[in-house]
């Protein structure tokens, strides 16, 4: 059940696009080498593949989307704030197709951790750490430290 329809409309589409493309907050952000720019790539991309999802009822759209939550948290931890409930709503959506099969939410489960394996380079980097890096991060409590945000 959806309380909407997801349908296509070219004028919606220009609309939005335009509307983000005049966005100087977007600009500010884009033009700058921060994560902002790469997480709104993921969000968009997290969008479409929810759509397509939603449309067409396929597992490969929630396997492309687990993939993708994963690597987007490698980039920034704020995404969970949007992923964590579209997860949830895939979940709901797609209950007989994912969720009554346990092999399918092994798969989504194992995906996800695919998307978050950029974390195994960070010790890796670590024991060469260069001027401004982020600290020790070939020891597992530092490494931990970093994932978690704890100072």
């Amino acid at each position: 059940w959806c309380p909407w329809k997801w349908d296509v409309s070219a004028w919606g589409a220009a609309a939005a696009s335009l509307s983000l493309s005049f966005c100087p907050l977007m600009w500010q952000y884009a033009i700058q080498a921060e994560v902002f720019s790469l997480n709104n790539m993921f969000i968009a991309l997290l969008l479409l593949l929810t759509v397509r999802f939603y449309r067409r009822r396929q597992v490969k759209w929630a396997y492309y989307g687990a993939f993708v939550i994963g690597l987007g948290l490698t980039n920034q931890h704020t995404l969970v704030f949007y992923a964590g409930p579209l997860a949830v709503c895939i979940l709901i959506r797609g209950w007989r197709e994912l969720v009554l099969r346990p092999e399918r939410l092994l798969y989504l489960a194992l995906l996800g951790l695919l998307g978050l394996t950029p974390y195994i380079y960070l010790p890796i980097v670590g024991r060469n750490a260069s001027f401004g890096a982020w600290g020790e991060l070939d020891t597992l409590v530092f490494f931990f430290g970093t994932f978690f945000f704890i100072s």
